[in-house]
Parts: C-alpha cells; structure tokens; sequence
C-alpha cells in the first residue's frame, strides 16, 4: 500500500514538473510564429549598419571607380548662322562678287576700280601736285576723263622721261674736265640711284599689268627713295647740286604716281 502512494506521489510530481516546463517553452516562444520565419526575416536598413563592419583606422577606404560617359555625338548639321553664312558666300559666287577684281585682300589690283573712267581733275585732286598731274596726262587723252590704270601710266612714262634727262645732264657734267673728284662721286652715286628710279618705274608698269597691287605700291615707293639718296648724296657731300629744278620736279612726278596708284586699290 505504502509502494502504490510513493508511485502517486511521483506521478504527481512528474506532472507538476511536465506543467512548469511547458510553461516555460510557452512563455519563450510564442506558438503561433515558425521558426524557419524567424530565421528568413532581413534585417532591417539601419541594423544592417549598425552591424556593419567599421574600416580600420589605418586602411585606405576602397578606391571609387568612375565609369566615363561616352562624349555625346555632334550633329552633323551646321547651326544657322554658319549656313546663312554659306549661303551668302554662295550667293556671292554666282553673282561674280568674289571674282578677281575684288580679291585685293590676296594682292591683287582691282579691275573695277582702275577701268572705270573719270573725270581727270577728280584723278589729280588726290595728288599732291594736281597741275602738274592734268597738264602731263592731258595731252595723252581724249577728252575730259580717264581711267585710272591709264593715267597712272601715264604719269610713270613722264617721270621716266624726266629721270633719262637727269641721268644724261650728270653723263654730260662727269666728262668736264674741271669736275672734282667728289663732285665725281657724287654724279656716280646719283647715276646709280637714277638707273634703279627706271627700273622700278618700268616694274610699275608691269605690275599694272600684272594686276599686282604689292609689288607696285613696292616699286614706286622705292622711286622716292631713289631720288632721295642723290639729294642727300650731294648735301653729304657739301656739293651743289646741278639738278635742283629737275630733281625738284622728278620727285614731283613719283609722288603723284604713288598717290594715283592708290586709286586702284
């Protein structure tokens, strides 16, 4: 009898053992959640970096990597302005407005401008020495009015003539007996300037020809400088010079040449 009460005893005691630890498991995991869930569910953003492993103090941060953006392809297509552009140079061809005669800006003399007739006094006005220019070139012309070019040429054969007297006046005074050696020098040295003043009158000429602006304005003002040197020759020298007058008008005739050779620019 005392054997049956011990075994319900611990019967009892088993239950009551069985009841706390089944509370337990209750208590610590709720019923109604599986587990395999519990292992699933992501970690929230901001626990991710909470936990997040920290960068050594002594280590460099991972090189950033930047991925070039190809250059956005040009269109082919010209803007506005530089087909209006296009168009108004087109335009110009097929007028002829970009022919030969207004290419000056490449050196060259301007057809229009050295063709056109006018009035000679208007011609001659631009020079510094207009009678001189109208009574040398008007008994070269018919009428009133000439073309540039022509007057120019003119111009340039008469300062040629005048250059050829002065050189045969210092011919004739370098066979004097009675001339100095200095003053000897002095005629060698203005013969030589003379000889170059006809050829660059000459080179005027046919630089007109040429329709060669720069090599005219060159040639004639190397004219004044010839003339200038024999000037400055005979006041060097302490030498009286025997072409007063006709130096006076040869450099008259080269400075209108330079002056109506403007026109034709």
């Amino acid at each position: 009898m005392e054997l049956i009460n011990n075994n319900i005893n611990n019967v009892f005691l088993l239950l009551a053992f069985s009841s706390v630890f089944f509370s337990a498991i209750a208590i610590c995991v709720p019923l109604n959640i599986n587990i395999t869930d519990v292992e699933s569910t992501a970690i929230p953003p901001l626990l991710e970096q909470t936990v997040s492993p920290q960068v050594a103090p002594d280590q460099s941060p991972p090189a950033v990597t930047t991925v070039s953006q190809p250059p956005e392809a040009t269109s082919p297509q010209t803007s506005t302005s530089d087909q209006s552009s296009s168009n108004e140079i087109s335009d110009e061809e097929d007028s002829g407005l970009l022919g030969l005669d207004y290419l000056h800006s490449d050196g060259l003399i301007s057809t229009a401008a050295s063709t056109v007739k006018t009035n000679l006094v208007e011609i001659c006005d631009v020079t510094s020495n207009p009678q001189l220019c109208k009574t040398s070139i008007s008994s070269h012309i018919e009428g009133t009015k000439v073309d540039p070019a022509s007057a120019l040429k003119t111009e340039i054969e008469e300062s040629i003539k005048e250059v050829t007297k002065a050189i045969a006046t210092l011919n004739s005074l370098r066979k004097d007996s009675s001339a100095s050696e200095t003053e000897i020098a002095c005629y060698d040295t203005c013969l030589e300037n003379f000889d170059m003043a006809i050829e660059d009158l000459k080179a005027g000429v046919e630089s007109i020809d040429a329709r060669d602006a720069g090599r005219m304005e060159s040639v004639l003002t190397a004219v004044l400088t010839d003339l200038t040197t024999c000037d400055d020759t005979f006041a060097e020298m302490g030498v009286d010079s025997p072409l007063d007058n006709l130096s006076t008008k040869m450099s008259k005739y080269a400075s209108n040449c330079l002056a109506i050779s403007k026109l034709l620019l």
